[in-house]
């Protein structure tokens, strides 16, 4: 879904999608825009699941979250070490411990060592880019099962235990 065919929309149609995704509604967002643009589901989710990171929902819905200050296991660490440098190693590590700990859905309690799965996916898809990791993020605060999924982790439990990344080119 490119953003020029949103934008050769009615202008009315691009404010009541905006607006959509401006209260969260993702669901409605996406059949709308799938209903006035004709492209497919999976194009029209994907295309504003990017929106909605950027929303003023997503923002207000992650401050008004509590902050769950489950620390990084040493194993999370290490890989946080590998794909991130200087001040994003640092902003990386607070991401994880601020926003992808025991407070995503329906995990709550867990130790640093059960968070690794979770943890591991996100670092994983980001690449070593702090924009790529708070989109990963995102989307484990949706549902951490799709974020699982993205990183092949869903399949096997123990799948994330294997991947150690390399440092990436710059």
């Amino acid at each position: 879904m490119s953003d020029n065919k949103l934008r050769s929309l009615d202008p009315q149609i691009q404010t009541e999608i905006r607006q959509l995704i401006d209260v969260g509604d993702a669901t409605a967002a996406i059949k709308r825009l799938h209903e006035a643009t004709g492209c497919g589901l999976a194009a029209a989710k994907e295309w504003v699941d990017r929106e909605l990171v950027s929303s003023s929902f997503f923002v207000a819905s992650i401050a008004a979250l509590p902050v769950a200050e489950v620390p990084l296991s040493d194993e999370t660490r290490r890989r946080v070490e590998i794909l991130f440098d200087g001040d994003d190693r640092e902003l990386a590590s607070r991401l994880l411990v601020e926003e992808c700990g025991s407070n995503l859905p329906l995990l709550k309690n867990l130790s640093p060592e059960k968070l690794e799965r979770y943890r591991f996916a996100a670092a994983k898809l980001s690449a070593g880019r702090l924009d790529k990791l708070r989109e990963a993020i995102a989307i484990a605060r949706r549902d951490w099962r799709d974020l699982l999924v993205a990183a092949g982790f869903a399949q096997d439990i123990q799948a994330h235990e294997k991947w150690l990344p390399e440092k990436p080119l710059v």
